[in-house]
């Protein structure tokens, strides 16, 4: 029958039958045999696709339609070790668009999971990546809703179309022209910093503004290792070790979020004793809490000591006012030297980071903190992006609500760890 109704092909049959294997890697068990002579709503007589989809399909090569179906997710290994996701080969399915293929990431009923004995914590949905002609697309999204396979995703396509390729927007265009600005900026100042090129030539100008782009100098400054206050010395190995503490803990954390065997991560490696250090690892940033508000009491406290002595010797009198308004300036000159790196972050985020590259991974994770910044990149500038949004997935640079915690938190753990300052400095000059 789909022989004779869609041109006469001999290999129309095949292409039928290859489609429904595609469609078959949902459920291969609740298909129709390709010689039903049932019908349902629009779908061409004896089969459940419509006409457009098999008229798509027999007009695409058999080696084409291979390479969709070797392009799309199967049902995984390792079902019991919590491998849900089978996300197929996108570049493979890019080299067929020409045959009118497309990407879509199907989003299944987690529910399908309890058949196998696993139970989902809410949220997780299982994926699965198919490689097929666009207008099968809905006829597959029909029987797997139908069957209650498919999810119901909050604020989310389900499947969801990924385009092949990226463009370059205006602002995506703007970045890279204010990167390579930037660079030009910083070997420029490079070179007024060395006084010319070694070899090549001789510079003998006094630049500030550019010399403060300098690469070498910064570059220079950023690697120093001297020590700036004897007294505090010790919390430099304390830093190291909590940055590595760091550094470990999120690792895990990746594993756990994108890992294909989270099964044996949960049942095998966490109950180990001797991953509790790294499984806690969120302690790990109250270090770093502990030490930026002891440095910028012990900071704090001396400039104002210096200033006090300088107005006394002076003859200016000192009030609380005038240790206020300094204070006031500190955190402006804080202020002044986190923003702009921060606000070429989220710059990159908002306009570039999505356009660099494409893929369903991509797609879902990068692109969308592209939005979050283009929507509440104010608050980030503001250090009240722990406040507004109230998720920490929409923020944008989700990551600098480090940031933001210290600002909102800075005078209670000023006063507080300024008092303890103090007293350990009474002690010493009693001593």
């Amino acid at each position: 029958g789909i022989n004779a109704e869609y041109g006469g092909q001999s290999s129309n049959m095949s292409h039928a039958i290859i489609l429904m294997l595609m469609v078959g890697l949902v459920s291969s068990q609740q298909l129709p045999h390709p010689c039903n002579n049932g019908t349902a709503g629009n779908t061409a007589p004896g089969t459940n696709f419509s006409a457009a989809c098999l008229s798509a399909v027999g007009g695409v090569s058999q080696h084409d339609l291979l390479v969709m179906v070797d392009a799309s997710g199967k049902i995984p290994s390792g079902l019991l070790d919590y491998s849900l996701n089978s996300w197929g080969s996108f570049d493979e399915c890019k080299e067929v668009q020409s045959s009118g293929a497309v990407y879509a990431m199907f989003g299944l009923n987690s529910s399908i999971a309890k058949l196998i004995g696993l139970t989902l914590q809410p949220g997780i949905v299982p994926r699965l990546g198919m490689c097929l002609p666009e207008p099968c697309v809905a006829d597959v999204a029909r029987f797997a809703s139908d069957h209650l396979l498919l999810a119901k995703i909050p604020d989310q396509p389900n499947p969801q179309l990924i385009e092949f390729g990226s463009t370059m927007s205006t602002g995506a265009i703007f970045t890279v022209v204010l990167i390579a600005l930037l660079v030009v900026l910083s070997f420029a100042g490079s070179v007024v910093t060395m006084g010319g090129i070694p070899g090549v030539f001789e510079l003998n100008v006094s630049m500030p503004s550019l010399a403060a782009f300098s690469l070498t100098s910064n570059l220079s400054a950023l690697c120093d290792t001297a020590v700036r206050f004897s007294a505090t010395s010790s919390l430099e190995g304390f830093r190291v070790l909590s940055m590595q503490w760091v550094v470990i803990g999120h690792t895990l954390m990746m594993f756990e979020m994108s890992g294909d065997n989270l099964g044996y991560l949960l049942n095998k490696v966490i109950p180990r004793w001797t991953m509790e250090p790294i499984e806690n690892g969120t302690y790990s940033v109250d270090s770093f809490f502990v030490m930026s508000g002891f440095l910028l009491s012990f900071v704090v406290l001396r400039k104002l000591e210096s200033r006090r002595q300088k107005n006394l010797d002076n003859g200016i009198p000192v009030s609380f006012l005038s240790h206020l308004g300094h204070m006031g300036k500190l955190v402006l000159h804080r202020w002044l030297r986190l923003v702009p790196s921060l606000g070429l972050v989220m710059l990159v985020d908002a306009q570039l980071l999505g356009a660099i590259n494409d893929g369903p991974g991509w797609a879902a994770n990068i692109r969308p903190l592209g939005g979050a910044c283009r929507e509440y990149w104010w608050t980030n500038l503001l250090f009240i992006n722990n406040l507004v949004p109230r998720q920490i997935m929409k923020e944008c640079v989700a990551q600098s609500w480090y940031l933001s915690l210290i600002h909102i938190s800075e005078p209670t753990r000023l006063l507080s760890i300024s008092y303890a300052v103090f007293c350990l400095k009474k002690k010493k000059k009693k001593k």
